[in-house]
């Protein structure tokens, strides 16, 4: 799973996003890491990463990138 977590200037919470300002994504794969957040031209945020599926032999690792409204930190539907 990841955690993203959002703050204003000052370093406290951002409670408008997620909730309490935090948004936990779940079930990428056994294994998830994020590698790198960015925020886009039109303020939303941009999480990239990999995700692990399966186990020994048959693991195989997939990319993984997700796009959160800068708002509020709802999925992006687009």
């Amino acid at each position: 799973q990841w955690l993203v977590h959002r703050c204003h200037p000052d370093g406290s919470a951002d409670l408008a996003f997620g909730s309490g300002g935090v948004v936990v994504l779940f079930a990428f794969g056994s294994w998830n890491e994020a590698y790198d957040v960015e925020i886009d031209s039109g303020g939303r945020i941009v999480i990239a990463g990999s995700a692990v599926h399966g186990s020994g032999r048959n693991a195989h690792n997939d990319i993984a990138v997700v796009r959160l409204q800068g708002t509020n930190g709802a999925l992006d539907p687009s």
